[in-house]
């Protein structure tokens, strides 16, 4: 779908989003060859990075190595004088991009601060290209903070009855969270996948602690004395090394993602969930709608058509952006 907007033209493509303005064209976090002339990778997730880009690249020095750390070949970023970018909060690299001083695309974005992650900074743009994952009024997100205190309170517990527990999430951005929130505890041992990229995110200043592998711990036999914690990706809830450590060692699997407050995706496997989201809920959208002040809204993504309604109740000049995607679940699995 085409929207023009004066001189600019914005467009749903490739899985992202592509912009006409004066002569140029760009294309945000396309997951599809789309020819442009400047291409911007916001983060590192894989719903997010095309991997056959060749030059012209727009993204942070953070997003191209955890990129490549994923098998991803991206070539290094460059900057232009007409380009700004702003932290979006949402996980360790990722960017929100403005052009010209007028056009402003989120990217993936977060208003909250939490662990290691500042809250962002919001430029006033005359079009807001806005991601729209949550973008439906039934989202609302309690405070982080609280969330961290709730699982403290309950990894309490379990310690105290000699119960080890499994802290599950998407291995790039939830799993660093989660080794810095609660890094206080021990031991803790880490899944290698997750390993890796924590090791990464450390080269750039990010301050997590290094762990003992999962792998190690198990040959050593460090698993046999209970209890401890293991950081381990969402997709092993359901894993046979899951089921594995259930029946040996009783494991209490702890799942955090905003979808878990979503019935349809509920507790994911998990025996406890936590709504501890990287992405804006519906009124942390709105926020930056009000904040960043523009003429024009597209929303992408997600609950872009109800979000875009909601906009327009209040008096925006908002429309969504038609972009193939498989479903809710493909957000539901970078969260």
């Amino acid at each position: 779908m085409s929207k023009m907007t004066g001189a600019v033209e914005v467009k749903g493509k490739g899985g992202g989003v592509t912009l006409e303005y004066r002569g140029k064209s760009y294309a945000f976090d396309s997951k599809a060859p789309v020819k442009a002339d400047y291409y911007f990778v916001s983060h590192a997730h894989v719903d997010h990075v095309y991997g056959g880009l060749k030059e012209n690249l727009i993204a942070s020095k953070e997003t191209v190595v955890l990129a490549r750390e994923r098998g991803y070949s991206l070539p290094d970023p460059i900057s232009l004088e007409e380009v700004e970018l702003y932290d979006s909060s949402h996980i360790v690299g990722s960017k929100s991009i403005l052009i010209d001083d007028k056009i402003f695309y989120t990217g993936d974005i977060a208003l909250h601060a939490r662990g290691f992650l500042k809250a962002p900074k919001l430029p006033k743009a005359r079009i807001l290209v806005i991601e729209t994952t949550y973008g439906h009024p039934k989202y609302l997100f309690p405070n982080p903070a609280k969330v961290v205190e709730e699982v403290n309170k309950l990894i309490s517990k379990m310690y105290e009855k000699g119960v080890p527990v499994a802290l599950c999430g998407y291995p790039l951005g939830k799993a660093q969270m989660l080794s810095y929130l609660f890094s206080t505890w021990e031991p803790i041992y880490v899944q290698e996948s997750i390993i890796r990229l924590n090791e990464v995110c450390r080269s750039f200043g990010i301050p997590i602690k290094s762990f003992t592998s999962y792998s190690e711990a198990k040959e050593k036999g460090l698993l046999e004395k209970r209890p401890w914690i293991l950081l381990a990706p969402s997709y092993t809830l359901k894993s046979g090394m899951m089921k594995f450590l259930k029946k040996k060692y009783d494991v209490v699997t702890f799942y955090f993602s905003g979808w878990t407050l979503d019935r349809r995706f509920g507790n994911n496997g998990a025996d406890y969930s936590f709504p501890l989201s990287d992405h804006c809920d519906y009124m942390d959208l709105v926020k930056v709608v009000k904040h960043v002040e523009p003429e024009k809204i597209f929303t992408v993504h997600g609950y872009a058509n109800e979000f875009s309604i909601e906009l327009k109740k209040m008096g925006y000049d908002a429309e969504p952006l038609t972009i193939k995607q498989t479903g809710l679940d493909e957000f539901y699995r970078s969260d």
